[in-house]
């Protein structure tokens, strides 16, 4: 289990932590690795002795590969480094725990604040940042394990985001003969049809758990659609992003019955019934596109809404659509056949029922009808005198969600019938 008052080790939860102590027989540089156990690890150093007021030392999550753990941290002499291993969204199993130390008067430099992942607008800038102690520095940027060219200060600055641009971000700190790496921070691009959300694809599901992740739907009138929080943004939209160095977790589905081995995840929450529009046209490489409803805390605990495999524009992008419930949360995931990677633009469009109800007459005779639909989305108006053949009366939209309108042929009309129809 984990204790009262643990921290999440390396900012994730778990939830099955063993610990160990372990006291430096001498100054040097200490490396602590999980490489060889049989479930996705945390790995954690800390020092003091009361599990809630513990300073942390250093913290991995998949430095080890293969979803191993590994670290290292300028190890002081005689000092006890309390050494956890925890299992990722409470994974447990059997732990290979391997530490070396090198006795050496060299210091390895020390990140004190790691670059952190950016969502930004097409074309809008981005910076990463990174915080490092130590004299004589120097430093060198990555993007998907490619030195950048000119990127070797401790700040990045993108002046104007492309496709090319997305991907995990790293920085190399170097003194002397000693170098260290940082955490991967991840560049995405959103794109709304009133601004940018800043939210993410995530490698694992379980990190979907924080709602403040997912896009929320709100079509009441005046709400403006997607929404994340409180802010008003579009009802369609797209994000943008890299597979470079995703994994398939344990206990992932086939999706749509692929194999494939590099996914990434995103979610949602339905706040209100409607109708979600998934596709991943302009994508560089054959995707498989998912949809689930479920905990995702709980991979095995997932229920299929629906699949899709190159029914796209170019035959190999994904397209579906599905009804929505109201309050619930669904997980969308993009993978690729035969495990390919590379950059997939996820493009939504959410629609919900426009609603017509009557005001009655005009003196005159005239028939006056409320709509009341999404926000700035299109509707088409239609009328008939049999509920067989059916005319347009207008195509508009509504900046509030709310609008009336006023029929002036019904006057000479024995009966006419109504309906609207909501536009992609």
């Amino acid at each position: 289990t984990v204790e009262a008052g643990e921290p999440n080790h390396a900012g994730k939860a778990g939830g099955a932590s063993l610990w160990i102590s372990w006291q430096a027989p001498a100054g040097g540089i200490a490396t602590f690795t999980t490489a060889g156990s049989s479930f996705d690890t945390l790995l954690a150093v800390y020092t003091g002795n009361v599990v809630s007021n513990l300073a942390l030392v250093a913290s991995d999550e998949d430095g080890g590969g293969f979803l191993n753990s590994a670290l290292s941290f300028n190890a002081q002499s005689g000092t006890v480094y309390r050494v956890v291993v925890d299992g990722y969204a409470g994974a447990t199993g059997t732990v290979a725990l391997a530490w070396s130390l090198e006795p050496t008067v060299e210091m390895e430099p020390e990140i004190v604040a790691q670059p952190q992942d950016a969502t930004v607008a097409d074309g809008a800038s981005a910076q990463f940042v990174v915080q490092a102690s130590g004299t004589n520095l120097t430093y060198q940027w990555f993007l998907n394990g490619v030195a950048v060219p000119g990127a070797v200060t401790n700040r990045w600055l993108l002046p104007s985001v492309a496709d090319t641009n997305l991907g995990y971000y790293t920085v190399r700190v170097t003194r002397g003969s000693r170098a260290v790496e940082s955490s991967p921070a991840t560049l995405q691009i959103n794109v709304t049809g009133a601004g940018s959300q800043p939210v993410q694809t995530t490698d694992k599901l379980a990190d979907l758990a924080d709602e403040n992740l997912a896009l929320r739907l709100d079509p009441g009138p005046g709400a403006g659609g997607l929404v994340l929080a409180a802010l008003a943004l579009g009802y369609s939209g797209s994000q943008t992003f890299s597979t470079y160095g995703s994994l398939k977790q344990p206990g992932e589905p086939n999706h749509c019955g692929v194999v494939g081995g590099a996914s990434r995840w995103f979610s949602f929450k339905a706040e209100a019934a409607g109708t979600m529009m998934l596709n991943t046209d302009g994508s560089a490489f054959d995707t498989v596109l998912a949809v689930y409803t479920g905990s995702a805390a709980v991979l095995s605990g997932l229920t299929p809404v629906m699949c899709d495999r190159d029914s796209g524009l170019d035959g190999k992008d994904s397209k579906l659509s599905f009804p929505t419930v109201k309050n619930a949360i669904y997980y969308i995931v993009v993978d690729g056949t035969k495990a390919a990677t590379g950059t997939v633009k996820l493009n939504f469009n959410f629609i919900t029922p426009a609603i017509l109800r009557s005001l009655g007459l005009t003196p005159q005779g005239d028939y006056r009808m409320r709509i009341s639909c999404q926000a700035r989305r299109s509707f088409t108006l239609e009328y008939s005198t049999n509920l067989v053949s059916w005319a347009p009366l207008m195509t508009t939209n509504s900046v509030t969600g709310v609008f009336d309108y006023t029929d002036t042929g019904a006057r000479n009309s024995p009966q006419r019938f109504y309906r609207t129809l909501s536009l992609p």
